[in-house]
């Protein structure tokens, strides 16, 4: 009793508050005021009292509430949990370190209380990031020397213009100082210092690069750079609103493993936004993120996902294949070969389990439900085609004609299935001038043997109007019957079997050369006739090119003494050229010459070559034979003496008829 029956006491200097000023720093500049050094001398001063330590300062100060209204932030450590001006709790606050604008400070001399935020990293005033230390020893600073406005080392603290901070940013630092009326984005309402401080706390961890494994819990605050890291990164996000926050969650999603789990594939900010977050001020980033859904998601939404809005899940436009059956009225066998087959996009996805996700577009299964309207099976599409089931088939293994369904492998696919824009495609109208013989592309194909891939290069000649169809311009005929030039067909046919047998077979080559497939081989053997490895490097093939090069150098005995009308025997004795190959040189069974040793010599009409000089054997009445001499210039002759000619020894006898 006796405390409370003292007189009231006041102090000596009483300083009044300033608009905005800082509780902890008026606590501090009132001590320095009247004798002490820190807040806790003066609060020692006050605890013999039995009423609240504020409260008897404010009553020492005579603080009337308008004077106390002044005053922003929370109390000085140890003072109690008093907290001015705002909603918030005292763990947004800095209690040690102190920050300042250098501006602010040479201006108006004392502390912001909005500075005390944790979160608060500039001006408002004047658009600048704030200071935590002297910029010239590094020092962090305290209350008194920033109130002092000097550091330590002597430097002044209330120097320099400070580094300019974006604007977004400065927005945002309004909304967290408690400025009402802010908006943080087009699509959110007004902001309280309250939800601002919560909304950077959770989501400023976030990032297109890495997101937080607990969200909410940022070490660090008090220190200026990494507050400002987490203030950047959501005034990031919440610029250009929705795009940044779309942009998060695509990489969010891209990164996840695969899952059909919204919790899952966007964890930790699933839990953020409908349950840390979970008050109705927040509810434009619920729809932001449901309006991703809706465009981008590519699972299922439904009433499992209790948390997302009821609309949101009504509205979700993929559908499992069940669901696309239900709604298209299709076979799930149709649909799922029609995905299978791309004919109809879907989304799928192999769970760690096996089970395979399936889920459909509903505008795809629109436009696929569309396109089986009216289809038309195998037996209806040859009929309507002109064309048989069988050729059908190999149009289609070529991509000529395009089903909507077709049966492949073992499995048990849907019936065939073939779109009423794809057979009209293939029915034309043909308009050229009939000519006096034609026939049907269905009779080429039954009848003139064509290779393996030509029936579908005749077809796409026919399609795309290489070869022209003929017709009075009105009459739409299936592929089948389309009429056709046979000369033009058969030019065509000749044109492409030449362009693409660039390379033949040895036999083939054997064949062209006039000579058996076993000399064939051989010559091949002996690097005669030049071999190269087929495309699919399972046999040796000639160039054609080869085989002119083969006719250019070489000569058989053979074709010799038929020139000359001789056996190839008697040839074979009467010739002095050397052969390169035959039974008495290497085992083959044919003798070939170079030309070049040869082909001076005219065996037909015996006539030496125009222009050399050269020697002449008669060795019957009847043929005479020449054959060319190598001229050659004696080496110590001058060099307009004529050159001689080499004796030349060969002579073939007349043939007695």
């Amino acid at each position: 009793m006796a405390d409370i029956d003292q007189p009231r006491v006041s102090y000596a200097v009483r300083p009044r508050p300033n608009v905005g000023e800082s509780l902890a720093g008026f606590v501090l500049r009132v001590a320095q005021r009247n004798g002490y050094t820190t807040e806790s001398q003066l609060l020692t001063s006050l605890q013999h009292r039995k009423q609240p330590a504020f409260k008897e300062f404010c009553e020492r100060l005579s603080l009337s509430d308008t004077e106390r209204s002044r005053l922003f932030g929370a109390l000085p450590r140890r003072w109690g949990a008093d907290i001015m001006g705002v909603v918030l709790s005292v763990r947004d606050f800095n209690h040690e370190s102190v920050r300042w604008c250098p501006r602010c400070l040479d201006e108006k001399g004392f502390l912001n209380g909005r500075w005390d935020l944790k979160l608060v990293c500039a001006c408002v005033h004047h658009s600048i990031w704030l200071h935590e230390s002297c910029g010239r020893c590094g020092r962090r600073q305290t209350r008194a020397t920033v109130i002092a406005g000097h550091c330590e080392c002597g430097s002044s603290l209330a120097d320099g213009s400070g580094s300019p901070a974006p604007p977004h940013v400065v927005d945002l630092t309004h909304a967290l100082g408690g400025d009402g009326g802010m908006k943080l984005t087009t699509k959110s309402p007004p902001a309280s210092a309250l939800v601002a401080n919560l909304l950077v706390r959770y989501l400023g961890q976030f990032s297109t690069r890495a997101q937080p494994s607990r969200p909410g819990q940022v070490v660090g605050l008090d220190r200026l750079a990494v507050a400002s890291a987490v203030v950047s990164g959501t005034a990031a996000l919440l610029k250009d609103w929705p795009t940044g926050f779309h942009a998060l969650l695509s990489a969010m999603q891209s990164t996840a493993a695969q899952s059909p789990s919204l919790r899952r594939s966007f964890s930790p900010l699933y839990r953020v936004l409908y349950v840390d977050l979970s008050d109705p001020w927040f509810q434009f980033m619920r729809d932001a993120f449901e309006d991703y859904l809706r465009e981008h998601w590519w699972g299922l939404v439904c009433k499992r996902n209790r948390l997302l809005q009821r609309k949101a899940v009504e509205a979700h436009p993929r559908l499992s294949t069940r669901q696309a059956t239900d709604t298209s009225g299709l076979t799930t066998a149709v649909i799922r070969h029609m995905a299978q087959t791309e004919l109809l996009p879907s989304a799928v996805a192999l769970l760690p389990s096996g089970r395979c996700v399936r889920t459909i577009g509903s505008e795809d299964l629109e436009r696929a439900t569309m396109a089986a309207a009216g289809g038309l099976n195998l037996g209806q599409a040859s009929e309507r085609l002109g064309l048989p089931e069988g050729r059908l088939r190999e149009l289609v293994a070529a991509n000529v004609v395009v089903p909507l369904i077709a049966k492949s492998g073992r499995q048990r696919p849907a019936a065939w299935m073939f779109s009423k824009a794809e057979i009209g495609r293939l029915t034309l109208t043909p308009d050229a001038p009939s000519s006096e013989t034609v026939i049907p592309v269905r009779h080429i194909l039954r009848y003139w043997h064509l290779r393996q891939s030509e029936p579908a290069e005749l077809a796409t000649a026919v399609l795309i109007g290489d070869l022209s169809a003929q017709g009075d311009g009105h009459t739409r005929v299936g592929l089948g019957n389309v009429l056709l030039n046979p000369l033009a067909v058969r030019g065509w046919l000749n044109t492409r079997r030449s362009a693409s047998e660039a390379t033949v077979s040895i036999n083939e080559a054997a064949k062209t050369l006039g000579v058996k497939q076993q000399v064939g081989y051989a010559l091949a053997r002996m690097g005669l006739l030049r071999t190269t490895t087929a495309h699919c490097g399972d046999h040796r093939v000639v160039a054609r090119v080869e085989i002119d090069r083969f006719r250019r150098t070489f000569v058989s005995l053979a074709e010799l003494a038929s020139q000359a009308g001789r056996l190839p025997r008697v040839a074979l004795k009467e010739l002095d050229a050397i052969p390169i190959c035959g039974p008495a040189i290497d085992g083959s069974r044919q003798y070939f010459y170079r030309r070049a040793d040869v082909s001076r010599i005219d065996l037909t009409t015996g006539i030496a070559a125009r222009g050399q000089r050269a020697a002449v054997v008669q060795s019957r009445p009847g043929l005479l034979l020449t054959i060319a001499a190598p001229v050659r210039q004696a080496p110590d002759a001058p060099s307009d003496a004529v050159p001689v000619a080499e004796d030349v020894h060969c002579s073939i006898p007349h043939r007695t008829c």
